[in-house]
């Protein structure tokens, strides 16, 4: 469950600085 909500939150929530490598476009 916690990688399901990294992956999909970040995108919205989350600011660039916390979103991984693979979240960044």
């Amino acid at each position: 469950m916690t990688k399901k909500r990294t992956i999909v939150l970040p995108k919205k929530k989350l600011p660039r600085d916390l979103l991984p490598d693979k979240c960044l476009p």
